[in-house]
């Protein structure tokens, strides 16, 4: 067994300076896609997973926060999640979603990025496996 650390998926301790901005870029890039996406969009494949993948995704949120404010989140996990969410969805921090329907949600938050489905739909076109993106894609 090897000592080496591997602090992503791919990349060992030694093989990067993180003192370098571009290192700690591909290091972030390398565990989100690694840790969180990847094994979120692999999971897609088994019937009634959406929950799972739910869970793994939610994780992203506070992580994503805890690497813009460049601290831990320590004892501060709900702040930190709600910063990393409205960070993705900036229309989260505008006020409350319309009520409990998932799809109007689904499209309010859209409603942020207007582009981001769009251009995830064309890299993905022709793919079986397309990651959801709203509830209604959820049901089998």
């Amino acid at each position: 067994m090897s000592d080496a650390l591997y602090i992503s998926p791919n990349y060992r301790a030694d093989q990067v300076d993180l003192t370098k901005l571009d290192d700690r870029i591909r290091i972030y890039e390398d565990q989100i896609r690694g840790w969180f996406l990847g094994p979120a969009k692999a999971l897609l494949a088994t019937p009634h997973s959406a929950f799972a993948v739910l869970h793994i995704l939610m994780g992203y949120f506070e992580s994503h926060a805890v690497y813009r404010a460049g601290t831990s989140s320590g004892g501060r996990s709900p702040e930190f999640f709600r910063r990393g969410f409205t960070a993705v969805f900036p229309r989260a921090a505008e006020g409350d979603p319309p009520g409990a329907d998932l799809e109007a949600v689904s499209v309010w938050l859209d409603g942020a990025k207007p582009d981001s489905c769009d251009r995830r739909a064309e890299a993905d076109e022709g793919s079986r496996q397309r990651a959801p993106h709203r509830a209604g894609d959820y049901q089998r």
